[in-house]
Parts: structure tokens; C-alpha cells; sequence
């Protein structure tokens, strides 16, 4: 899930350089050039590692996200248990709270969920959970949509709201809103057949969420867009620390997605999976 971006070269300025830690104020500071405000809903990817070194690790990070965004906005990230294995004989089930988020994804989801989150999205595969004053109405009913991603989740909604999607240290392959524009495809290759009753738990109650759920046979490039979400002012590029950061306008984002998906509703798949 996380795939890694090439770390941006060192830049001048004692604090910035190669070994030196970097300050909360200072991934303060590079989080409000990529255009990130007081009131924004943001759903965060990032690989921490590539940040750099950070007085008081982690949960630094974190705080300056907090920082930047709230009151008034919410900070979201994913809660995924994406095995890719689950099927109808084999449901999945996750408690949304106390299981640990997969590792694939990272020290940051795991670290917000232990300590930050205060609101959790249910669905059995591609939770999402969050912190602010949005974050309730944002993760609200994911289990009545019907899909992991699509119209009515929590990664659809945060587009619908005019939010953003910020990528640190990651590319496109690890956007799950991505998934909110194929899942809208007819006879959508991302999904599966038929829906599955997944069981989530919350608060110690179980709850059966019926859901179709990702098949993950397919190859993808999702990069290939990139060139036109600059284009058109959807992505603005900088760095957070060391590590490259995208900043997506989430509707925007989703709007040239869907158009490209409705001129080839293959336009992402890799050869091979044509």
C-alpha cells in the first residue's frame, strides 16, 4: 500500500539539512506552502520515514497537522484491514477501535488511531477514521453505502465537500480515492460480484455490514494522471521535511478521474491487465 517516493534533495537552512531534526513549526510551515488552511478536511497518506528525522517523531507530524487544519476541519486517515484474501467463505472482520491498523500503511495510521482518533468510519475493509469537527458527519453511514470507496463513503463525502487528499513520501498507488471514481464504473473490475457480510465491531457490539469488496488481480497506474491534475490547478507539489507531498483538490481530483474512466473505463490498467 505505502509506495515510497525518492526522498527531495537536501534543502539549505541549518534545521532542513540531512541529520538535523526537523521542528514541528518547520512541517508547520511546509504543510501551509502546499496551501493546507484552518478548516480543511484533509485525508492524509504518508510514509513517516521519509519525512527525515522530527523532534519528537511521530507524533510531531501529527501536531502540525492538527495544528494547520483544526478547529473547524478534519484530519482523516485510513483504518484499512485489506488482506487481499476475504471472500464470501471468508468475511472479514475488524473492531475499528482496538484492532491495529495494517502495517503496510504505516507508523502514522497507527500511531492517530492509539492516540488522536475520535471518530471511526464503519466498513469491514476500508475504514476511515478521523478527528475534528467535520470528522463525524464525514464518517457517518460508510456502512449503508454498499461499497469500500464509493459514492456515500467517507472517500467520496471528503471530495463532495470540496477536501483534500495529501500524499507524503507516497505516489497515487496509495490514493484510496482513486477507488471512489472505478467503483462507480458499471460491472466495476475493483469490486466483486456479489456483496459479502463482513462483521465490524464497535464499543464491543457487532455490527453486519453488507458490502461489495475490492478483487485486487488488477495492475494499475495511477501516476498517469498527474501531468493533468497539475494542469488544470487540482495538485500542488512541494515537500514536507524530506519527502515530495502532493496536495490533491479531492472534487477536482475525482472530476478528471471520471473522465477518464468514462472515455475508457480500462484508462488506469496496466497492460497486462486489460
Amino acid at each position: 500500500i505505502v509506495r515510497e517516493l525518492g526522498a527531495q534533495p537536501a534543502r539549505r537552512g541549518g534545521a532542513e539539512r540531512r541529520g538535523v531534526a526537523l521542528t514541528r513549526q518547520q512541517i508547520v510551515a511546509d504543510l501551509k506552502a502546499l496551501g493546507l488552511r484552518r478548516g480543511d478536511c484533509v485525508v492524509v497518506h504518508a510514509a513517516y520515514k521519509r519525512i527525515g528525522c522530527v523532534d519528537g517523531g511521530a507524533c510531531s507530524v501529527i501536531d502540525a497537522l492538527v495544528e494547520v487544519i483544526l478547529p473547524g476541519g478534519a484530519l482523516l486517515l485510513p483504518n484499512l484491514n485489506i488482506p487481499h484474501e476475504f471472500t464470501a467463505a471468508n468475511p472479514p472482520r475488524v473492531d475499528v477501535k482496538k484492532d491495529p491498523v495494517r502495517k503496510m500503511i504505516g507508523i502514522l495510521p497507527e500511531l492517530f488511531k492509539m492516540e488522536y482518533a475520535t471518530h471511526f468510519s464503519l466498513h469491514p475493509t476500508h475504514s476511515m477514521m478521523g478527528m475534528g469537527e467535520k470528522a463525524g458527519d464525514l464518517l457517518r453511514d460508510h456502512e449503508k453505502a454498499g461499497v469500500p470507496c464509493g459514492p456515500g463513503t467517507p472517500w467520496e463525502k471528503n471530495a463532495r465537500a470540496g477536501g483534500r487528499v495529501l500524499l507524503i513520501g507516497v505516489d497515487q498507488k496509495c490514493n484510496t480515492t482513486y477507488h471512489s471514481a472505478e467503483e462507480e464504473l458499471p460491472d466495476s473490475y475493483q469490486l466483486s460480484r456479489a456483496p459479502i457480510d463482513g462483521i465490524v465491531v464497535v464499543d464491543g457490539r457487532e455490527v453486519v455490514v453488507r458490502s461489495k469488496l475490492h478483487v485486487w488481480t488488477n495492475h494499475a497506474d495511477f501516476n498517469i494522471i498527474n501531468p493533468e491534475l497539475e494542469a488544470r490547478g487540482h495538485a500542488r507539489i512541494g515537500s514536507v521535511g524530506m519527502a515530495r507531498a502532493l496536495c490533491l483538490d479531492a472534487a477536482g481530483f475525482l472530476e478528471v478521474c471520471r473522465e477518464k474512466l468514462k472515455c475508457d473505463g480500462r484508462y488506469f490498467l496496466s497492460a497486462a491487465s486489460r
